[in-house]
């Protein structure tokens, strides 16, 4: 039981870093590209508009690695059901 809440606490953690990570990335392009076409800093209503984006694409980032990780169950499964038939059949 403590590997299994072992797993799911680094399943989160990696879901924490895809939300900050995505969330920082696409917000930095979002304000640059701002900055560029306008040619100055974003101003209030467009502060909004990039808060939103970045945390929209947080939380894309975040459901892309849950569902990476939900499509690796079956595999890690097979693996541990292997393991344990292994262990079984040694002497």
């Amino acid at each position: 039981m403590q590997k299994v809440t072992h797993t799911i606490g680094i399943v989160f953690g990696r879901m924490f870093r895809a939300l900050i990570a995505w969330g920082l990335i696409i917000g930095g392009v979002a304000t640059a590209w701002f900055s560029y076409s306008s040619h100055h800093l974003p101003r209030n209503g467009e502060w909004g508009l990039i808060i939103t984006i970045a945390i929209v694409a947080g939380l894309l980032g975040m459901m892309s690695t849950l569902v990476w990780e939900l499509s690796h169950l079956g595999t890690i499964s097979r693996a541990i059901r292997h393991h344990g038939e292994h262990q079984t059949t040694s002497p």
